[in-house]
């Protein structure tokens, strides 16, 4: 059996899961333990913003120590934080979950995208610069 059908069904369904939690649950959850609507905001958004800042850092850091191993670390967060949603009891340790949520994001995903330099025999090198919406395609220059 071919791994490529099973590894994005999987994903189909973690990012799924993730979509339907996140957009109708977490405000109400976050509303549900006290967060004024200011910090609801700050709540929802705090996965992406720490997906912003460590994207770039977690994609080098995966050339230096490999990237199966980043991707494993991302995959163990990824999976083993919505497990802490429930232990929560406060808006300040949901805060610190959903940037330990981001952290995974953005370790996971970094990962698994080519970076410049990563393989010679390719006509364009991707360097990413937060999100892959905004990659940008770079002519090698050594013809």
């Amino acid at each position: 059996m071919n791994a490529f059908p099973a590894i994005v069904f999987a994903s189909l369904l973690s990012r799924l899961g993730y979509q339907m939690a996140r957009s109708p649950v977490l405000p109400a959850f976050a509303a549900d333990l006290g967060a004024l609507p200011e910090f609801i905001g700050v709540i929802v958004a705090a996965s992406t913003v720490t997906g912003v800042f460590f994207k770039l850092p977690s994609g080098a850091l995966s050339d230096v120590l490999g990237r199966k191993r980043i991707m494993v670390l991302g995959a163990l967060f990824f999976a083993l934080s919505p497990f802490l949603y429930p232990f929560v009891g406060n808006p300040w340790s949901l805060l610190a979950l959903r940037f330990v949520h981001g952290f995974a994001t953005a370790t996971s995903r970094r990962s698994l995208q080519p970076t410049s330099g990563a393989s010679p025999r390719l006509d364009a090198a991707r360097v990413s610069a937060g999100s892959p919406r905004a990659t940008i395609s770079v002519q090698r220059q050594d013809r």
